[in-house]
């Protein structure tokens, strides 16, 4: 998806304990990134 260091602070966070938001232009699958991530940390 072209979005390493996003996916990196994200996984960061979430070790963290933390919440995260993803902001960013329309259409750029942030829906199937979190989506995505969510599957992978179950």
């Amino acid at each position: 998806m072209g979005k390493d260091e996003v996916i990196d602070n994200i996984l960061i966070c979430l070790a963290a304990g933390g919440y995260t938001l993803i902001e960013d232009l329309p259409q750029v699958r942030k829906t199937t990134l979190a989506y995505c991530l969510a599957k992978a940390t179950r």
